[in-house]
């Protein structure tokens, strides 16, 4: 990544907008990918599995405020 003030405001504004508050660790990336890779998990297909820190639901509840 580019360091700097402009980097870091941008890495913060973003950030911000993840309900969670912070980055996902790397573990919390790669645990739910290796769950979707073991065998009993062979009907698991075609399936989304959002790993963003809540940030599906935040988008959900936007849509959701604006057409009621």
């Amino acid at each position: 990544m580019v360091d700097g003030p402009l980097a870091q405001r941008g890495e913060a504004a973003a950030i911000a907008d993840i309900p969670m508050g912070r980055r996902a660790d790397p573990m919390e990336v790669a645990e739910p990918i290796a769950f979707a890779l073991q065998p009993s998990q062979a009907s698991l297909d075609g399936a989304t599995l959002d790993v963003d820190g809540g940030g599906y639901i935040r988008q959900a509840v936007k849509v959701w405020w604006k057409a009621r």
